[in-house]
């Protein structure tokens, strides 16, 4: 995840999608016809949440999609999000909070630790339950999470 600040008022947040190793991941455009879930956590508590949030694709709706998203491993997928101003609980701006959502960097660039604030988008939709199936797992009410945390980080 990206965070971006285009919107004026808003905070938009670029998602990427890989596939399985094996599998293509197909998602509807409108993710399960829900949009994406998104929370915003700083160290005192949430500061922002919204659920049912639209996403933009960055590939055009081709013929014969069937208003499908397919990732597969040689393009992947993107989209974007862009979580209004309402969605932020009072006190809190989208322009400030996203400049809390990048992890610290020393002068060389090397991350030297975990954001302040944790974003977590979260996806339902049955192409993430397929995709999981395939591989041989439970398909975990076809939920994707993820977050802007450092993995094994400092």
């Amino acid at each position: 995840m990206k965070p971006s600040r285009r919107a004026p008022g808003r905070l938009t947040v670029g998602l990427l999608f890989a596939p399985g190793p094996k599998n293509s991941l197909q998602l509807s455009r409108a993710l399960g016809g829900e949009g994406a879930a998104v929370e915003i956590e700083g160290p005192d508590g949430l500061v922002g949440g919204a659920h049912g949030v639209p996403v933009t694709w960055d590939a055009p709706v081709r013929p014969g999609d069937a208003g499908k998203a397919r990732i597969d491993l040689t393009d992947g997928g993107g989209a974007e999000l862009s979580l209004p101003p309402e969605a932020m609980c009072p006190g809190y701006d989208a322009a400030a909070v996203g400049g809390h959502l990048a992890p610290p960097t020393d002068s060389s660039r090397t991350i030297t630790g975990q954001p302040s604030y944790t974003l977590t988008v979260s996806v339902r939709d049955p192409g993430v339950g397929a995709l999981r199936t395939s591989l041989g797992l439970s398909p975990d009410g076809n939920v994707l999470s993820a977050d802007n945390l450092v993995p094994d980080g400092p």
